[in-house]
């Protein structure tokens, strides 16, 4: 699993993404960039994660920052090809690499869930339905809307996969 940076203009082209039109010049967040088939998902680390069925907590060195995991509502979608053309590769923390690695499974698990609960809630908004509470925050927040195209393809792909 490699850990990436993601290219200032492609964040700011998607709606939801982390840190959007952020001019600090700060080089986060870090993307833990997951492999399924033709895609790359890439999942941002984060310092301050959202508690949710969407994230991953992850062994953190700062004792100060309570909620450091990965966001998979924040996961951004690339085609393998397209991927060296939006993000630089970087390093991180080898205890925080070496977690995320002993939590792979449940990582890929957590980002199929977060593709398919994304699906669910777009047909039940198409039908009129009420959304529950964790629709409801993917619906508020999740940069999936930017990935239409890409997400059938994904849960098809993981069904042959897994």
């Amino acid at each position: 699993m490699k850990i990436v940076k993601i290219d200032s203009k492609y964040r700011d082209s998607l709606i939801e993404a982390l840190d959007r039109n952020d001019t600090s010049k700060k080089t986060r967040p870090y993307y833990l960039n997951l492999k399924i088939k033709d895609f790359s998902i890439l999942i941002p680390l984060r310092s301050n994660c959202p508690n949710s069925p969407y994230s991953i907590s992850i062994y953190n060195p700062d004792h100060k920052k309570a909620n450091h995991g990965l966001d998979c509502s924040k996961m951004i979608i690339v085609e393998k090809g397209k991927l060296n053309s939006v993000t630089s590769s970087t390093f991180i923390n080898n205890k925080i690499r070496l977690d995320i690695e002993t939590k792979k499974e449940i990582i890929k698990v957590t980002a199929i869930k977060t593709i398919n609960d994304y699906l669910k809630m777009k047909r039940k908004i198409e039908k009129g339905l009420d959304l529950n509470d964790d629709e409801y925050f993917l619906y508020i927040r999740s940069t999936l809307v930017n990935f239409d195209n890409e997400l059938n393809d994904i849960v098809s792909q993981h069904e042959q996969t897994f």
